[in-house]
């Protein structure tokens, strides 16, 4: 257990500062758009927008016309909105980020661990836990640009993302997880 905890916590402190370095890059932050006039985008949102959550147009409630003819029409969006405003760079968020990544690390090496006897050499474990980021990224990342509306550029980067944090995680992991 505690070559577990050791071994899951310098690999999220890892993954971490990878995924800072990941997202802060210039490629990376050419995927997301900027809006043409963005203070009045804001207070659309705002005025548009009743509450913190996620709203999605056209409707897939109401009378069974209205969302298919509005879908043929277009636009369509998924929009996650945050009614308050949040501090940048909150502490408290980087903390919460942090341990969400521990987690997944716990349960990769959990993983790794019951798996092992069928992973003799360090290879071998850190070639698992790479095919673990890949699962991820085809069912989550490659399956939001059919289900969420995610664009090809971001759903790629969201995929490629979690391909190298698991397999970065897992060449530190590897290291603590070894057959008995």
């Amino acid at each position: 257990m505690r070559m577990l905890l050791l071994g899951s916590f310098l690999a999220a402190l890892a993954v971490f500062f990878f995924g800072a370095a990941f997202w802060m890059s210039p490629p990376a932050q050419r995927i997301f758009g900027v809006p043409s006039q963005p203070d009045a985008f804001a207070q659309s949102l705002l005025d548009h927008l009743p509450a913190t959550g996620v709203y999605e147009y056209p409707l897939t409630t109401g009378p069974s016309t209205e969302p298919a003819t509005a879908a043929r029409k277009g636009p369509s969006a998924i929009i996650h909105f945050h009614r308050e405003a949040l501090p940048a760079q909150d502490p408290a968020q980087l903390g919460r980020g942090f341990l969400v990544i521990w987690v997944t690390m716990a349960l990769m090496g959990v993983l790794l661990q019951l798996a092992c006897p069928a992973l003799p050499t360090y290879g071998s474990r850190v070639l698992f836990t790479a095919v673990a980021g890949l699962i991820v990224a085809a069912n989550s990342d490659l399956g939001a640009t059919v289900w969420w509306m995610h664009s090809a550029p971001f759903a790629a980067a969201n995929a490629l993302y979690n391909v190298l944090s698991f397999t970065l995680g897992g060449l530190i992991l590897a290291r603590f997880i070894r057959r008995a």
